[in-house]
């Protein structure tokens, strides 16, 4: 099994409980991908509501290469 990150992005958001998620991640794991997803998982987690805004108005190839970019740092 491959490890898959999916990215859905709305600039109005989705409901989610009392918020609205712009960006909304679907992670299917591998288990020998583990460590590399718990990295990833953090860095989703620090995104500041900025960074995410910045995200959104990105291109679909430019925001895939900016999340693997975040994640390498």
């Amino acid at each position: 099994m491959k490890s898959h990150v999916v990215i859905f992005k709305n600039m109005q958001g989705f409901g989610w409980k009392q918020n609205r998620a712009k960006l909304v991640f679907f992670l299917a794991i591998a288990e020998q991908d583990i460590p590399a997803m718990k990295k990833i998982i953090h860095t989703i987690a620090n995104l500041t509501e900025n960074d995410v805004d910045q995200l959104l108005v990105l291109e679909d190839q430019i925001l895939r290469d900016k999340v693997i970019q975040l994640v390498k740092e």
